[in-house]
């Protein structure tokens, strides 16, 4: 519901951590984190009254990733999955966009728990299962498994070990019809391994920063080893400007007490605020909880649009001009 049906005005524990933007059509609010969409929500369909009527979430997990009701979860056959998920189903029905691409992937993993045990195939096949990367794009050392031949292995003798599968494996077809899934996905593992097209579309070392961010990155609490809390030194010297990303948010009266005695000492960055100014409006980075006032939300309102032209927080959500006025 946070996605695509916001409630801003509701008390904390329905309206969830993200704010709530203005989109194309009048009336209709979406996510904060969906600004791309709100720009052409007049070519989209919201359908805001499907609801269900069980609390089981691993039931809800099958229905949500397959569309069809799955089992209790206080059942012994709980992990089994009923249907094939959606992504596998558009996988067997579609293929792949690029020939040798997978047709259906997980970056950087599938979620854990019973999260974890709906995404795939049933009996569509292993061919239709999803390629998961297991691998965090945020790390300096991404890589993405298994598109690289083992040490020692050339070309020549990954094809003849695929001969030889072949050989064994039509013997076994006829007395083991569950061979054919494995056919499968030893096909999707030899392309993998051979298309230079899928080890430079998981590369994304070329890509800037810039661009990367926008597909988010991981949060952290930085201690070094005398215990010495990083992020905490920073903010008490003025080096830096509190931004809180939800659900990460455990330190954040902390932080904010911290920047306010930098502000009062000008600290740090502190010690110019001609050149800081009240927020930072490089990207969207805040919502109306991070925000103490009604009236420090607006003075931020009103900075990023006197020096970028634009509400880059989407916090005027009823277009007024007048922002977060649910705050104190």
């Amino acid at each position: 519901h946070e996605t695509w049906d916001p409630k801003p005005l509701a008390v904390d524990q329905f309206r969830g951590p993200f704010g709530a933007i203005s989109t194309n059509v009048p009336g209709i609010q979406l996510s904060e984190t969906c600004p791309e969409q709100g720009k052409i929500a007049d070519k989209l369909a919201f359908i805001r009254s499907v609801n269900h009527g069980s609390g089981d979430h691993t039931k809800g997990n099958h229905w949500m990733l397959t569309g069809f009701e799955g089992p209790d979860f206080n059942k012994p056959d709980n992990t089994i999955q009923r249907r094939p998920s959606l992504g596998s189903a558009t996988a067997h029905l579609r293929g792949p966009n690029v020939p040798g691409m997978p047709a259906y992937a997980a970056v950087p993993h599938l979620r854990g728990g019973t999260d974890n045990l709906f995404h795939y195939a049933a009996y569509l096949g292993g061919g239709a299962n999803p390629f998961v990367v297991n691998s965090d794009p945020n790390s300096a050392d991404f890589r993405v498994r298994d598109l690289s031949l083992a040490k020692g292995l050339t070309f020549d003798r990954l094809e003849n070990r695929r001969s030889l599968l072949e050989t064994l494996d039509a013997r076994r077809r006829i007395a083991e019809p569950h061979i054919r899934d494995l056919g499968e996905q030893y096909q999707s593992a030899f392309d993998l391994l051979t298309s230079p097209q899928v080890r430079d579309a998981f590369d994304i070392s070329a890509e800037p920063d810039p661009l990367r961010d926008q597909y988010g990155r991981l949060l952290r609490y930085v201690y070094l080893t005398d215990g010495t809390f990083v992020n905490a030194e920073l903010m008490r010297n003025g080096m830096t400007r509190l931004v809180t990303f939800p659900p990460d948010v455990a330190k954040t009266g902390y932080l904010r007490q911290l920047q306010t005695q930098a502000q009062e000492s000008s600290a740090g960055m502190w010690s110019r605020p001609e050149l800081v100014g009240p927020c930072d409006c490089d990207r969207n980075l805040y919502d109306c909880r991070d925000f103490a006032s009604q009236s420090e939300a607006q003075t931020c309102f009103q900075y990023c649009v006197r020096t970028t032209g634009r509400d880059i927080h989407h916090l005027d959500g009823g277009g007024d001009g007048q922002v977060c006025e649910f705050l104190p």
